[in-house]
């Protein structure tokens, strides 16, 4: 969500879809049930007020909040947390 493109032109389920899946679905229930899993994330992302619906589409963008949120939390996740694990033990 946070791609360069997304920020400017949006996403969609089926985008998410191949950033969380590495290979395509085998099966008609196989994709039914990736592109449910991957709704319900945008769910979240939207009551969490991190993603907004484009109106009339089925595009959604990050929001400016939802921007600052989540670099912050990549970068704690690339960057901090390894290093307090490593302190920790």
């Amino acid at each position: 969500m946070l791609h360069g493109d997304h920020t400017i032109r949006g996403f969609r389920n089926r985008d998410l879809q191949s950033h969380l899946y590495s290979s395509p679905p085998r099966s008609k229930h196989e994709r039914r049930r990736r592109s449910e899993h991957t709704s319900r994330k945008i769910a979240k992302l939207r009551g969490h007020g991190l993603v907004r619906k484009v109106k009339d589409s089925r595009l959604y963008r990050p929001t400016p909040r939802g921007l600052r949120l989540m670099t912050a939390a990549v970068q704690y996740r690339k960057n901090l947390f390894p290093l307090a694990l490593m302190t920790a033990a």
